[in-house]
């Protein structure tokens, strides 16, 4: 912790550094007064700032100030070779360029994140006919209204699904009572054949002690959408797993819960990082959210770096199909992946 500790802060002074520089450049290339202990000041205090805004992480002012750190960092790069040209280089000096690029990005990412869509997938098994609706990372009320919600559950309901299931960060932190109760509520009107099911994620709080869990577990024994917990469910001949968070330290292995004679196991697991293990302890389909497939470019090829990020990935004979989910963390702002509901098709090759 103190290693992580000491190169935040080396980071944090290096930003708080380069917005000075960068301020007086641009002040510079507009023409106003640089000089004198009075302007000096004004820099660092707004430099210093900027810089402090960083940490409320789950700011939009925080993602424009890192936008424009990280483009105003790639400028310098680029305008290297062109920096002979005059107009390039005054172009350059205005910062124009980074704080511009930083607008376009994150209004295009709010339009963006406005816009839900079905994923479909299909995916063959040995005696398994099922429709499944999966739908994960909600963290509501973020990005979404109640009216909202309740058109995407009416488009999922109309899909027809045999089978509902809620993949974990439902719900976040920060969300209100009331707003807990009213969004299972509107979940919970999702009819199917064989119901609904919830698993958690590492922030639906259900094992964290928070007061929100258990307004969670009211709202859920109060509706028809039943929680697993490294608990197993058998509909036809398919085994429904739904497994504790990989943050929670009472998790179960997945081979202590597929019971004995399983024909087909579908394993319903909000992080994608234990596929391979997965795979190896018996499931045959794994269903998975958390990454967002990055949601604010370009996090989602940090995260290909950790794991699966996105789509249909085959580990030995096991299918694991990770959804970039329906909303997304903290901004109500997306600029890497697509916003969704998986619409999965098992087909009987029997």
């Amino acid at each position: 912790m103190p290693i992580f500790i000491l190169v935040a802060f080396t980071l944090v002074a290096l930003m708080g550094a380069y917005y000075y520089f960068f301020l007086r450049r641009m002040g510079e290339a507009w023409g106003w007064k640089n000089d004198g202990w009075k302007a000096r000041g004004l820099r660092i205090l707004i430099s210093l700032l900027l810089t402090l805004s960083i940490l409320r992480m789950r700011s939009v002012v925080c993602l424009f100030v890192l936008h424009v750190f990280f483009l105003a960092m790639v400028c310098d790069l680029l305008h290297l070779p062109f920096r002979r040209f005059r107009k390039v280089q005054k172009l350059y000096l205005s910062g124009l360029i980074p704080v511009g690029l930083t607008v376009v990005a994150l209004v295009f990412g709010y339009f963006h994140m406005q816009r839900v869509q079905p994923a479909y997938y299909t995916v063959e098994t040995p005696g398994v006919e099922l429709r499944v609706a999966f739908l994960s990372d909600l963290h509501y009320p973020n990005a979404m209204t109640a009216e909202r919600l309740q058109s995407i559950c009416d488009e999922i309901e109309a899909a027809q699904p045999d089978l509902f299931l809620l993949g974990g960060d439902i719900i976040d932190e920060g969300t209100e009572d009331e707003e807990i109760r009213a969004c299972i509520s509107i979940l919970d009107s999702i009819e199917s054949t064989y119901g609904s099911y919830f698993i958690c994620g590492n922030h639906d709080n259900l094992f964290r002690g928070l007061s929100s869990a258990s307004v969670l577990m009211e709202a859920l024994e109060n509706s028809h959408i039943r929680l697993l917990a490294d608990e197993a469910v058998q509909i036809e001949d398919l085994t429904l797993i739904g497994r504790k968070d990989l943050t929670d330290g009472s998790r179960k292995a997945l081979s202590n819960l597929i019971p004995q004679g399983a024909e087909y196991v579908l394993s319903v697991d909000h992080q994608p990082l234990d596929a391979e293990l997965a795979a190896e302890q018996g499931a045959d389909l794994m269903l998975s959210g958390h990454t967002h497939n990055g949601q604010i470019w370009p996090i989602g090829y940090i995260n290909a770096l950790l794991g699966p990020k996105y789509g249909h990935y085959r580990f030995g004979d096991m299918d694991l199909i990770v959804s970039s989910g329906i909303v997304g963390w903290a901004y109500p702002i997306r600029t890497q992946g697509q916003c969704e509901y998986v619409i999965l098709d098992l087909k009987n090759t029997k």
